[in-house]
């Protein structure tokens, strides 16, 4: 399967979309709807109003939404010369990410923020060696505040952002002062929406009710979750420590943009920390640098170890979901 996926013609990223309802075809089926998220507030609680019915809608949505992301992830990728080749492996493990776990499966916010983060990433990329860049500064910015208008806590990807930023480029306060008022400006809008609405408290506090500190409710964690979590640890884990290999033989342009990976891999987890209500599901503001630097890794395997390795992992998830929904787990 990995072979179909080997080049980089844009007709293949249609069977991306098919490998995604392949992985997620659970809850396409469902015979009940998904339940409905009481975290869901401000931009993420209108689409789901429009979304929510019929029962399968929702799922199909998010399929649609993380093929998307795919398409977009291989174009910053290939654009950007990250890997030693150009295939589509980038949004094809990025798929694999996003539908590890049974609870990634649901509609979420996060979904939708990721959206704006592989945005946001695309723009920052383009500033290296450009004079004139403050309109991608603003954008990235920009996008990352409508990021937080689905789900809050993502304002905190600026910092990385504003680290990659000084990574990439000498620090220059007119242009970190881009990425925040870039950022601010949503936030401003939903102010203006607010008061011109006569229910500007209302706003603002379901903006900021997503925010907590270690609000962590895990509750006493099923078995499916546990296994849910050891996965995800052992995929951060393996990615952490093929760092030294993902920068090895690349030049300097390349590895500083590898590095904004992990800074936003950190700072996933910094988000799921100041996440209000923390549960697995928030596991998926780690899954845009994942699946990017797991494809890397799936590059510079043999093509037999690397077919061999996906097919057990494509069985083993596909399995995994078989026992959770039918209630084995």
């Amino acid at each position: 399967m990995l072979n179909l996926f080997r080049s980089n013609q844009l007709i293949l990223g249609v069977f991306l979309l098919g490998y995604a309802l392949i992985l997620r075809f659970w809850l396409l089926f469902a015979a009940e709807p998904t339940k409905i998220d009481p975290d869901f507030h401000l931009l993420s609680n209108w689409l789901w109003n429009e979304l929510k019915e019929p029962i399968w809608l929702p799922a199909l949505a998010t399929s649609l939404i993380i093929w998307i992301q795919a398409l977009l992830i291989n174009s910053v990728v290939a654009r950007n010369r990250m890997a030693t080749e150009i295939n589509l492996f980038p949004g094809l493990f990025y798929i694999l990410v996003c539908s590890a776990l049974p609870v990634f499966q649901e509609f979420s916010p996060i979904h939708l923020a990721n959206t704006f983060l592989i945005i946001a990433l695309g723009q920052i990329y383009r500033i290296y060696k450009q004079n004139r860049c403050m309109d991608n500064l603003f954008n990235a910015g920009l996008v990352i505040g409508l990021a937080s208008l689905f789900y809050s806590p993502y304002i905190l990807f600026l910092l990385p952002i504003l680290f990659g930023l000084n990574s990439l480029r000498a620090f220059s306060l007119r242009e970190w002062m881009a990425v925040i008022i870039g950022g601010a400006i949503p936030l401003l809008w939903l102010l203006i929406f607010g008061f011109l609405n006569d229910n500007l408290a209302l706003r603002w506090d379901a903006w900021t009710s997503q925010l907590s500190f270690m609000d962590i409710q895990w509750r006493a964690l099923r078995q499916y979750e546990i296994i849910g979590l050891l996965i995800m640890a052992a995929l951060i884990v393996a990615v952490v420590l093929n760092y030294n290999a993902n920068i090895q033989k690349t030049i300097i342009e390349v590895r500083k943009k590898i590095d904004m990976l992990y800074w936003i891999l950190f700072f996933g987890l910094v988000v799921t920390i100041f996440s209000a209500s923390v549960g697995m599901v928030n596991l998926l503001t780690v899954a845009l640098p994942c699946g990017i630097l797991l494809s890397f890794m799936f590059t510079r395997m043999s093509r037999a170890n690397a077919e061999l390795v996906h097919l057990f992992l494509l069985i083993g998830v596909l399995v995994y979901h078989y026992l959770t929904f039918a209630g084995v787990l």
